[in-house]
This record gives C-alpha cells, sequence and structure tokens, in this order.
C-alpha cells in the first residue's frame, strides 16, 4: 500500500536587524518566511534522531506513518537510499 506523501515540516522564521543602537527605534524586524524540510519526517520542527529512527524502521519496507519515503523526485512506494540521502541533507542543513 503506498501512502500519499505527507507534507513537508515547515517552520517560521523572522530576522532582526540594529544599527548597533539598542534602542527599539533603530531595530529592523523582517516579515515572517518559512522553511521547509523533508527530512523532518516525525514533524517536531527538527531533523534529527527522532527521523533516522522512523528511516530505520521502514527500511526497504513499504512507507509507515508517519511516512519515510520522503524523496520527493521519486515516492517510489518503499523507503531506500533516496529518502536516507534527502534525510542527511536536510540534517546538515537544520542540525547546528
Amino acid at each position: 500500500m503506498i501512502l500519499p506523501p505527507r507534507p513537508l515540516g515547515t517552520h517560521s522564521f523572522s530576522v532582526s536587524a540594529t544599527d548597533g543602537d539598542i534602542s527599539p527605534e533603530t531595530t529592523q524586524q523582517s516579515d515572517s518566511f518559512m522553511v521547509s524540510f523533508y527530512g523532518d519526517i516525525v514533524e517536531n520542527g527538527e531533523v534529527n534522531f527522532e527521523d533516522l529512527k522512523a528511516i530505520a524502521n521502514q527500511w526497504l519496507q513499504s512507507p509507515g506513518s508517519p511516512s519515510a519515503d520522503i524523496a520527493p523526485s521519486t515516492l517510489n512506494g518503499f523507503v531506500d537510499s533516496l529518502d536516507f540521502a534527502v534525510l542527511a541533507e536536510d540534517w546538515k542543513e537544520a542540525i547546528p
């Protein structure tokens, strides 16, 4: 059974900048913007060991819930090295 693709994990951020004077009048706040990580399988706001555990538990099988079949170019109905590569790439970007 192939499950439909799940939504991406999304996280909202805004950025503040100041000219060195700490007063609120000189601080500029950006609009919020969204960042998405396919690798956030368990959707907890991070790409971490919980997501790795989901991939390991579903390895070379049909995806479970939440689905670890996350490689957007394939969604081939099973969890494989393409999905792990997506997790690894997002891990690099999302984990400091």
